[in-house]
């Protein structure tokens, strides 16, 4: 069982690693409190990212991906017939419970349970990412509690799109993006990207994607993501080992004279045991001087932890965490989010 488990001990390299890590956090997260704290553990796919510092462009991932680069949208390796996947957020029953007399609709009842649906067929996949908090500078900035959902299915992100992998190391993208607010479903706004990834080797990756939000939302990803209306960003995305992967991202190179000019975001990824990862991420905003550390805990595949002997025998279940911190001369911001998705 521990053979299993656990790798080897670490090595000079992986103790390198750690080290780096370990001074993002020390120069990311003092002492004392924020002048802001915001929490999430609603529906959201943004917590890989935003562990990653935004850094994400290039990297592979299923719900995520739609967000930042659909080329880079990817259901895993399987069959060549059809899968489906479900992705069922394990906290929504208690969302519900601690929120239903707030709930007055279906749809936020089962965008608070559901996450989203993917689909593979060969070189295609698709899917749909379901209602999504979106971590604006107006949404859920002073709510009391983690699972206080009263702006939840008021404002809201779904994305859904496709990405066709050409060949094993090209792949196109696009998707679109309909955002809610204040419960207006009527008079939803729509915006879309499309990307490309190039994987020269296997453990390399290069990622590009463009982004026309939706008119009126155009600020509600430059908060945390740093991502401008109208804007090109690239990204690659480097696995020297298994367990470690570094990842670069550079917003806006087109030259447009956008609110987010050529601002590097470098993040990576640690994965010290098997079925553990550690995600950490820094950014510095061009202009004002802020600056923003982020760090993620994530279990991964716990289903495969707990039966070691069938590890493919039953769902995928993800449980993910990050915090980041902004910092600017106003003051301090930190967010906090949990997450978990089980894939059917």
């Amino acid at each position: 069982m521990t053979r299993r488990l656990f790798r080897p001990l670490p090595d000079r390299r992986r103790v390198a690693s750690a080290s780096i890590l370990a001074v993002f956090l020390f120069n990311g997260f003092g002492p004392g409190f924020a002048d802001d704290l915001r929490t999430s553990v609603l529906n959201t796919f943004k917590t890989r990212p935003l562990a990653m510092g935004g850094a994400f462009t290039s990297v592979e991932d299923d719900l995520s991906a739609l967000d930042f680069n659909p080329a880079a949208y990817r259901l895993g390796e399987g069959p060549e017939e059809i899968r489906v996947h479900a992705f069922i957020n394990p906290g929504g029953p208690i969302l519900l419970l601690g929120n239903a007399s707030r709930i007055d609709s279906w749809i936020p009842a089962l965008s608070g349970v559901v996450q989203g649906v993917g689909c593979a067929l060969g070189r295609f996949h698709g899917g749909i990412a379901f209602a999504g908090e979106m971590p604006a500078v107006r949404i859920r900035s002073n709510h009391p509690g983690f699972f206080d959902a009263r702006d939840f299915g008021r404002d809201s992100n779904t994305d859904f799109g496709f990405s066709f992998h050409l060949a094993p190391k090209v792949s196109l993208g696009a998707a679109g993006e309909m955002t809610v607010r204040e419960g207006a479903w009527r008079r939803a706004r729509f915006g879309y990207r499309y990307g490309i990834q190039l994987r020269p080797r296997a453990d390399l990756s290069f990622g590009m994607c463009y982004f026309d939000f939706p008119k009126g939302n155009a600020a509600d990803r430059v908060l945390l993501e740093r991502l401008a209306d109208a804007t090109l960003n690239i990204g690659a995305a480097y696995a020297p080992a298994g367990w470690l992967r570094l990842a670069l991202d550079v917003r806006n190179v087109s030259d447009e004279g956008k609110e987010v000019v050529r601002e590097p975001h470098v993040g990576l990824e640690i994965v010290p045991l098997r079925h553990l990862a550690i995600e950490s991420g820094y950014f510095r905003i061009r202009g004002d001087g802020g600056e923003t550390f982020s760090v993620g805990l994530c279990l991964l595949d716990q289903h495969a932890w707990i039966r070691p002997d069938r590890p493919h025998a039953g769902p995928r279940w993800v449980l993910r965490s990050a915090l980041v911190e902004s910092r600017s001369p106003a003051g301090r911001t930190r967010w906090v989010f949990l997450t978990g998705t089980l894939c059917l």
